[in-house]
C-alpha cells in the first residue's frame, strides 16, 4: 500500500462555510503558536509553571463560532464555562463568571474526594 500526499479535489460537504473554517483554523494556529512560546519560556526558566498540552488548540475556538454537533457538545461541556469566563476576563468583559466558579468549585470537590479515596486505598494496602 502506498500513501501519497496529493491535493483533495473537492472539500467534503459541510454546513460550515469556508470563511468560518479559515477563522477557526486561524484561532487554533494562534493558540498553538502561543503554546509553543510558553513551552520555550518555561524551559528557559522564564516562567514558573506551564499547564497545557499540545493538541488542545480546538478548546480555544469560541463557542459562537462552532456549529452542528460540536456546538451541542461544547454547550453542555463544563469546561466551556471556564474557558468562556477566562476569555471574558482577558477581554475585559467577564461572562459566565458565577457558572465558571461553580464548575471550578465542583471540580475541586470532585478531585479532592477522588484523591482522598485513593490515599485511603493506598494506606489500607500498606
Amino acid at each position: 500500500m502506498s500513501t501519497s500526499l496529493r491535493p483533495v479535489p473537492q472539500a467534503p460537504d459541510s454546513d460550515v462555510s469556508p470563511e468560518l473554517l479559515l477563522r477557526m483554523h486561524d484561532l487554533m494556529l494562534k493558540s498553538r503558536i502561543l503554546e509553543e512560546r510558553l513551552i520555550a519560556m518555561y524551559k528557559q526558566g522564564d516562567g514558573y509553571f506551564w499547564i497545557g498540552g499540545p493538541g488542545e488548540e480546538a478548546f480555544n475556538v469560541p463557542l459562537g463560532l462552532l456549529t452542528g454537533w460540536i456546538h451541542a457538545v461544547a454547550t453542555v461541556n463544563p469546561t466551556t464555562a471556564l474557558l468562556e469566563a477566562g476569555r471574558g476576563f482577558i477581554a475585559g468583559r467577564p461572562t459566565s463568571v458565577v457558572l465558571a466558579f461553580a464548575v471550578g468549585a465542583g471540580l475541586a470537590l470532585l478531585f479532592t474526594a477522588w484523591a482522598r479515596g485513593g490515599l485511603r486505598r493506598a494506606e489500607s494496602a500498606g
